[in-house]
């Protein structure tokens, strides 16, 4: 099985945020917070390539301060290595996470 990871070359807007997914590594559930950079659409996907969840901004929650998160139920995921492919407003970021 090959995966490939696209990387994000000269685009400052998402190379400079760090904070978009958390916790790293996670356990029960990830939260991705969508303001920062205009998240249209995202997938997680397993080591094999396969994709285990994805959603769009439909399924994004606003908080009292307007800032859109997405929390994804991950307690029937394995632990292991997956990958977050998030399409926003600037293009593709693609991050590494790791399941405890």
């Amino acid at each position: 099985v090959i995966v490939t990871v696209d990387a994000c070359v000269g685009n400052d807007v998402l190379s400079n945020e760090t904070n978009i997914v958390a916790p790293n590594p996670f356990d029960q559930t990830l939260t991705i917070r969508a303001s920062k950079i205009g998240v249209q659409h995202y997938e997680v996907i397993n080591s094999l390539g396969q994709v285990v969840c994805q959603g769009s901004p439909i399924n994004f929650c606003f908080s009292a301060l307007d800032s859109p998160t997405v929390q994804i139920d991950t307690r029937q995921l394995p632990k292991g290595i997956y990958f977050l492919n998030l399409n926003t407003q600037a293009g593709k970021l693609v991050k590494k996470l790791i399941k405890n």
